[in-house]
């Protein structure tokens, strides 16, 4: 789940039990500025869409960040 507030992830299990949580706000690598929009792809990634940072990121589902990709547009 994509907490937009406190810029980050929060893992929860089947049951809806908190297991662990990742990211935080700023610019870098796996940090977030308004995250949203989540999806899983067919490799099994979990894709977010990072607002405020005009990208999309990807992480395993353990949180390990894999890569990014988008940039800000002119519109």
């Amino acid at each position: 789940m994509s907490d937009r507030n406190e810029h980050c992830m929060n893992i929860y299990d089947r049951n809806g039990n908190f297991q662990y949580k990742f990211g935080k706000q700023g610019r870098g690598d796996g940090e977030f500025k308004v995250p949203c929009y989540l999806t899983v792809n067919k490799a099994g990634l979990l894709m977010v869409c990072d607002i405020d940072n005009h990208r999309v990121q990807l992480f395993q589902l353990n949180g390990k960040f894999v890569g990014k990709y988008g940039t800000r547009g002119s519109n």
